[in-house]
């Protein structure tokens, strides 16, 4: 929503949708836009398009989760990766 106000605009809500396959396909049913992570387009729809924009005009927040005392060395070690790369 910010990155939209940034841009002059109020957009109006009409659809909400949580998973981003039916985001996705609200969009190819015409029934709006989304901002959306580049992941995304690797969803395939006929009449979608998906266009960049400026890494620095929005910005978001990843959580990750794991559970206590895991001792498995693949989850150690994508703990470590994904705190490096935060700290980029």
């Amino acid at each position: 929503m910010e990155v939209c106000r940034e841009a002059g605009f109020e957009p109006r809500v009409g659809q909400h949708a949580v998973e981003w396959q039916t985001v996705s396909a609200l969009v190819e049913a015409g029934l709006g836009v989304s901002l959306a992570p580049a992941s995304i387009r690797r969803i395939r729809l006929s009449g979608v398009v998906h266009r960049r924009i400026d890494p620095d005009t929005a910005r978001t927040a990843v959580a990750m989760c794991w559970r206590e005392g895991e001792g498995n060395p693949l989850v150690t070690r994508f703990l470590e990766a994904a705190r490096g790369e935060a700290r980029r």
